[in-house]
């Protein structure tokens, strides 16, 4: 009953930020910015998405988790392992992607540094900025970020993020290093730009694979979460990841021209190296028969050469009003890869192109397409039309609605595997996924209406083995995210909803909601700013996707229900001038009700929990 309760008063006040923000003004939702440095936005690394060069200030906290919000919140609308810096799916989309086939850990992408999103930058004056938190067992997360300029011609960036979380129970522990580095060139007369760096990724994830008694975590909350039994206890999953791009951008006539025209240039190497190692495997129940009992040793080595040439009319500044915008494009990608004794060689060519077009009444419509044909696929198609209107009025801020028709193979992960453990070698058609949406923005929050056609559907069934789920299959997505601050207060939040046949090879949960909110009050003359505020989410009970561990991907299971419980936290914080201090605590009503709280089956989230941190900024 008490749930019930709070399941109401959860959605009462989610539902209220709706009918606030619709009499708030626009410009309540930006004032008390946090100081700004002003920043040169380059984007020269592709042109599917309009890369332009862009002058704007940017709140420093852009660029940083802020105090209630870091990157790494356990708060999360996801399943995941349950430890920070872990793999996680998100509860607001299928499993798909098509621009990334080799990478070995898709559910990893969130973590790791990569060539997609380093956002180039260019700065008048050197910014800095770090982030610094603890937790309970000596959990720690380490964030720092530098811009600067050389001189009229260089300037570089760095960036760097650290991960060690012990977790609360035996043999989970992540620990995780990220980096990334570039220099950016520009010549005096606007005509070229470059830019050239480095990344790498290092992953030691201890796999305990859950907790083997469920009921010790339900019935106590007094005993200690390193005496608890697991099902794993020698295994480990080390990934790490290197490489190297450069990318330019030329202009192919004069300034003064009315038609200008660019080409962008780009080209990177990537090398994957992904080990899972067991060495006692024969005390733990993995889904699939061994092929040798005495070790598993899964690995797998990827090295990914991508070149890519467009054809583009988008200047370098954001300063133009051309009604109608354009590129088209080639890329070339060689693959080699090596798992167990096999080698195998792939190349892959994409053609591309696009335009965005600027109609009458405030309208825009864009359309782009690709096409890959090569060693490793069948022909894979993404197309997609998008169609929106602009709105001056109070409420509506643009509505589009947005189609796409894709064949997409599946990642290469779950085409072909071989090790000790596990070995498959499929030839799966594309993917055939279609979607139309509806997109609204407004002074009162976000709004996606999704509907998607699946069919020739891959994923990892009961037995973690890849299977095709060849009917057609419909998932029906809404989702809404608002953020306002009616006077003193701040308040954020995002649900969604969706509706999936029953039986869907995909898993989410039907509901899912997240709320924040809180207070900041200025004090001492406002030399000094505190905050209060609490956070929670929510979602329906559903059989989420378990953990394999040794391939590292999610797979089916239909004998364990996780959900319908809240999970709380409350924190305080302070700012002085640019630095920031909070204190948080997760799930402080931990033993007060159902121990229930999992993150997916096998997996609980904490229980009370105490971290602290301190952000700081650093430019002139």
């Amino acid at each position: 009953m008490l749930q019930k309760i709070l399941c109401v008063l959860f959605l009462s006040i989610y539902l209220s930020t709706c009918f606030f923000t619709s009499a708030q003004s626009d410009t309540a939702q930006h004032k008390n910015l946090p100081d700004s440095a002003s920043f040169q936005h380059v984007l020269i690394s592709e042109c599917t998405h309009l890369e332009t060069e862009i002058h704007f200030p940017v709140p420093m906290d852009y660029y940083l988790p802020f105090f209630f919000n870091n990157f790494f919140s356990i708060h999360q609308l996801s399943v995941f392992n349950g430890n920070a810096g872990s793999p996680a799916k998100l509860f607001s989309q299928i499993n798909h992607t098509s621009d990334d086939f080799f990478n070995p850990l898709p559910f990893h992408r969130r973590l790791i540094s990569d060539i997609d999103k380093i956002v180039p930058l260019i700065t008048d004056n050197p910014a800095s900025l770090a982030y610094y938190s603890s937790g309970k067992n000596k959990e720690q997360h380490f964030h720092f970020f530098h811009t600067q300029r050389i001189d009229s011609s260089f300037s570089f960036s760095l960036n760097y993020n650290l991960i060690n979380a012990p977790g609360l129970y035996t043999n989970q522990r992540t620990n995780q290093s990220h980096f990334y580095g570039y220099i950016l060139y520009r010549t005096k007369n606007n005509r070229y730009n470059a830019m050239a760096g480095v990344f790498l990724n290092k992953i030691l994830q201890k796999e305990n694979g859950g907790i083997s008694v469920p009921e010790q975590f339900e019935d106590s909350t007094v005993y200690d979460r390193q005496f608890t039994l697991v099902d794993f206890i020698t295994a480990e999953r080390k990934y790490k990841d290197a490489g190297y791009f450069i990318s330019g951008k030329l202009a192919l006539n004069r300034e003064e021209s009315n038609s200008r025209l660019f080409i962008t240039h780009s080209s990177s190497l990537k090398t994957y190296k992904n080990v899972f190692a067991d060495s006692d495997p024969l005390n733990s129940p993995y889904p699939q028969v061994l092929f040798d009992s005495v070790a598993t040793y899964d690995s797998t080595y990827i090295s990914l050469l991508t070149n890519r040439i467009f054809l583009t009319n988008v200047p370098f500044s954001e300063n133009f009003h051309k009604k109608i915008v354009f590129w088209a494009g080639y890329q070339l990608q060689n693959a080699i890869v090596k798992q167990k004794n096999l080698n195998n060689s792939f190349t892959s060519s994409q053609v591309s192109a696009g335009f965005e077009y600027k109609l009458p009444a405030e309208f825009k419509f864009s359309s782009s397409l690709k096409y890959s044909f090569g060693t490793f696929n069948h022909g894979n198609v993404l197309a997609s039309a998008h169609i929106s209107k602009a709105f001056r009025g109070k409420f509506f801020k643009s509505a589009g609605v947005e189609v796409e028709l894709n064949a997409i193979d599946p990642q290469y992960v779950y085409r072909s595997y071989i090790s000790n453990h596990y070995a498959w070698d499929n030839d799966f058609s594309t993917q055939k996924i279609s979607g139309l949406s509806l997109l609204v923005k407004s002074i009162a929050g976000d709004f996606k209406a999704e509907i998607l056609s699946l069919s020739d559907y891959v994923y990892l069934d009961e037995n973690a083995l890849p299977h095709v789920f060849t009917d057609n299959t419909t998932v029906f997505h809404v989702g809404w995210t608002s953020t306002f601050t009616p006077g003193l207060f701040f308040i954020e939040s995002e649900m969604g909803l969706n509706i999936l046949p029953e039986d869907s090879p995909v898993r989410l949960p039907e509901f899912y909601a997240q709320l924040k909110a809180g207070i900041g009050f200025p004090m001492f003359k406002k030399a000094l700013e505190a905050f209060i505020g609490f956070e929670s989410i929510y979602f329906t009970g559903f059989y989420a996707d378990s953990w394999s561990l040794a391939t590292g991907l999610f797979y089916l299971q239909n004998t364990t229900e996780v959900g319908n419980y809240f999970y709380p936290g409350v924190f305080v914080g302070i700012k002085i001038k640019r630095a920031r201090i909070f204190i948080m605590m997760d799930n402080p009503t931990a033993g007060l009700f159902e121990m229930n709280y999992y993150s997916m089956p096998d997996y609980p989230r904490y229980d009370r929990f105490l971290r602290w941190g301190l952000s700081w900024s650093f430019f002139n």
